[in-house]
């Protein structure tokens, strides 16, 4: 599956080309705004994670998920290569 790079920021990590963007994510449509989420793709569509940003999580959000590392106030490339590093290090 391709992924659109459009309106994505780009990253390599372990010879592996990944998409990354910050956006809300509106799962749950009970809730009133998007609670933002890191999402990072990568190229050929093979690896998707979606990675809560969020300090308040509704406790009854059995979708979220806690970030495999500390998630600063600002998002930067080496935030993202070490989420992806941190969790694909635990799945291989």
């Amino acid at each position: 599956m391709a992924i659109s790079p459009k309106g994505k920021r780009k990253i390599t990590v372990n010879g592996r080309l990944y998409y990354w963007f910050v956006a809300p994510y509106y799962e749950d449509p009970d809730l009133t705004g998007g609670m933002l989420r890191l999402h990072i793709v990568s190229a050929d569509g093979e690896r998707a994670l979606i990675v809560p940003l969020d300090s308040c999580v509704r406790p009854d959000a059995r979708y979220l998920t806690k970030s495999p590392v500390p998630i600063p106030d600002a998002v930067t490339p080496e935030v993202v290569r070490r989420v992806i590093e941190a969790y694909y290090a635990s799945k291989e």
